[in-house]
């Protein structure tokens, strides 16, 4: 465990050398990040190192305790494939760059209709996403075919909270759904529009889903791969309060975090879609009627 200087100063409880074991069930998961810990004299962003690999850092996911504190190894929190999210180079002065890559995977129930494979279900047209929960209060709306906008639930960067709206496109392809994000703007606390965030920063993220099953369409699984990376200039005074490095790592724990809990929510609420869809011919005709009217609405409003 690396913390600030003024943490460094003073007695940390008994580590030995500044280094904590750690494991998964206090929250903590992936590679590359900060953990909030409770120190005796109160809270502390700390980063946290692989023990015996200088350079390579762990990504915390949630808080621990001096004492107490748990991480996984990244071939736990990989899952078996997840490889870890790999830092692209800068862009200019967007130095600062964090991001994260998540792989989810759901298994399906194997009772459908014949003819309704989860194959079938997954070249649908993409309008059926905003039909599917998201947490926190995560909206997601049709802009036009093809088209969504994503409202994302605040997000804490350090002293800043930001709101992020995104826009994508959708293409139902034969290798599976890929969402592309096209553009995105921040909300949020007084200093994103006063420090002008919406101008230091470039963000590109890739979400494809997919299914897998075997000949028989007997067993199903969706499967989620998605990978963002954020490029940002930050302005002076956040240059002069934190380390590059803190700001990079506190980055890749919020991205992973949240990216994870959508892409989970999500792909979880779209399979058990799937699993109605699949067995009941009430439900797939009220959708498909459902489809129709929005249609019809959108092109009398046209």
């Amino acid at each position: 465990v690396e913390c600030g200087a003024e943490q460094r100063q003073g007695r940390l409880g008994g580590a030995r050398g500044g280094v904590w074991a750690a494991g998964e069930e206090d929250g903590f998961a992936g590679i590359g990040g900060v953990a909030p810990l409770r120190l005796p004299r109160g809270h502390s962003s700390c980063l946290l190192r692989e023990h015996g690999a200088p350079g390579r850092m762990w990504k915390a996911a949630g808080m621990g305790r001096v004492g107490g504190l748990a991480m996984s190894s990244s071939e736990k929190a990989a899952k078996g494939g997840d490889k870890a999210w790999q830092r692209p180079p800068p862009r200019g002065k967007r130095d600062v760059v964090f991001g994260a890559r998540i792989n989810t995977a759901v298994p399906v129930s194997s009772e459908q209709d014949e003819g309704y494979t989860l194959g079938k279900y997954m070249m649908l047209p993409p309008e059926q996403y905003v039909l599917i929960p998201l947490p926190n209060k995560a909206k997601l709306d049709r802009i036009n075919s093809g088209n969504f906008r994503l409202r994302v639930p605040e997000l804490q960067f350090l002293n800043v909270w930001v709101r992020p709206m995104c826009e994508a496109s959708v293409d139902v392809t034969d290798n599976g759904v890929i969402i592309d994000v096209t553009r995105c703007h921040l909300e949020g606390s007084p200093e994103v529009e006063r420090l002008g965030i919406n101008k230091r920063y470039e963000l590109q993220m890739r979400v494809v889903l997919s299914a897998r099953e075997d000949a028989r369409g007997l067993k199903g699984v969706m499967v989620g791969r998605s990978e963002l990376s954020v490029w940002v200039d930050p302005p002076s005074i956040f240059r002069a309060m934190f380390p590059r490095r803190l700001m990079e790592s506190t980055g890749n724990a919020v991205l992973r975090t949240s990216l994870n809990a959508l892409q989970s929510t999500f792909l979880k609420g779209l399979a058990q879609d799937f699993e109605k869809w699949a067995a009941d011919g009430e439900y797939r005709k009220t959708r498909e009627e459902a489809g129709g009217k929005k249609e019809a609405v959108k092109a009398s409003a046209a």
